[in-house]
């Protein structure tokens, strides 16, 4: 959904969330029933975000969701995929997770932000 990747790059809460709501029903049509059930429940708690937890929301409003690594200015990304580019890159080695075990740094950098991932 092109919507979503425009809001994640402006860092704009609301289209997010309006892209969740109209992928919803194409999750439904073809039977993706992990994403229909799941995505369903994000999008209701996120639109009850400012009343559960109203400095998450205040946050996410403010463009915490997306990540800017340059000075670009339509160059965010959602926090999820900058991980991918950035930590979990060092296991997408030639030889996969085994060639990524045999660099002591890349294990070093990985066990070093392993809790930092897990909190994402």
């Amino acid at each position: 959904n092109m919507r979503r990747i425009d809001a994640s790059r402006t860092s704009d809460w609301e289209l997010h969330l309006a892209s969740i709501l109209r992928m919803l029903p194409w999750c439904f049509a073809y039977d993706r029933q992990n994403y229909a059930r799941y995505m369903s429940l994000y999008w209701l708690q996120m639109m009850h975000l400012a009343q559960t937890h109203p400095e998450a929301d205040r946050f996410l409003r403010s463009g915490g969701f997306a990540v800017q690594r340059s000075d670009c200015a339509f160059a965010r990304v959602a926090s999820d995929m900058a991980i991918e580019q950035s930590i979990n890159r060092a296991t997408k080695t030639q030889g996969g997770i085994i060639g990524f075990s045999r660099s002591p740094s890349a294990v070093q950098r990985w066990v070093l932000t392993a809790h930092d991932r897990a909190q994402v």
